[in-house]
């Protein structure tokens, strides 16, 4: 559930954490894709317009 400052909390236990890596990469992926881009339109790494120093210069 959103909170009123747009955070997110994801908890694991320990035990998923440490047997299931994967599902649980997997599980944060999911969710971080379902979020709203908020670095759209800026130059941060994040972000798909991200260019790398050097490229294209």
């Amino acid at each position: 559930m959103k909170r009123r400052y747009g955070y997110r909390t994801v908890r694991f236990s320990n035990h998923e954490v440490m047997t299931n890596m994967e599902g649980v990469l997997t599980h944060l992926l999911e969710k971080l894709r379902q979020c709203d881009d908020r670095w759209r339109g800026r130059n941060h790494p994040l972000s798909p317009s991200f260019e790398k120093e050097g490229e294209n210069a």
